[in-house]
């Protein structure tokens, strides 16, 4: 097994270690973690972690452990590298309010959101018969009490499309027209 680089290894806080998530640890065993910009296709987003070069072939594998993961209670901060011209559909949800729950960030904003998304893509991929190829990949975060006294809550999730690639321009025309959507008032 190979040693797991310290950049990769981090802790929940400042007193306890957590242990290492194991999408991180497979990749470490495959020397997926990079260090040329150029190579790297899923950007590490919480400045701990390496960024990495999963193949094309292998991608399915390390989200289906990301998901594990994320289920166990890991943190992990990944996107796919934007700065290709082609890139899987990605959507980062964010969402600041005071007084919220988690189940009502998840069923009464985040399912919504979700259903408005999956709308969008299947009129812009409408010659994609086949549901599984528009399967969604959902990792939400917990919420956590504010630092500050009735300071606003944050909520977020990703929504990741592993099986659809987008350009630059489209994923942000699909984020537009989501967003258009989301801003239309119900009658």
């Amino acid at each position: 097994m190979t040693r797991i680089p310290d950049e990769l290894l981090w802790s929940v806080d400042t007193e306890s270690k957590m242990s290492v998530p194991t999408c991180i640890q497979w990749a470490a065993d495959r020397n997926y973690n990079v260090c040329s910009k150029a190579d790297i296709t899923h950007n590490a987003m919480d400045g701990r972690t390496s960024s990495l070069k999963i193949p094309d072939s292998e991608v399915d594998e390390w989200l289906d452990l990301m998901a594990a993961d994320l289920t166990n209670n890991h943190k992990l901060y990944f996107s796919e590298n934007a700065n290709i011209e082609q890139c899987k559909v990605f959507f980062d949800i964010d969402l600041k309010r005071r007084d919220l729950r988690q189940e009502e960030f998840e069923n009464d904003f985040l399912l919504p959101v979700i259903a408005i998304i999956n709308g969008v893509i299947r009129d812009c991929y409408g010659y994609l018969q086949n549901d599984e190829l528009l399967r969604m990949v959902i990792c939400v975060r917990a919420l956590k009490d504010p630092l500050i006294e009735n300071a606003p809550i944050s909520a977020g999730a990703h929504v990741y499309c592993p099986y659809i690639t987008a350009s630059r321009a489209i994923l942000a025309k699909l984020r537009s027209v989501s967003l258009l959507y989301l801003s239309i008032p119900k009658c």
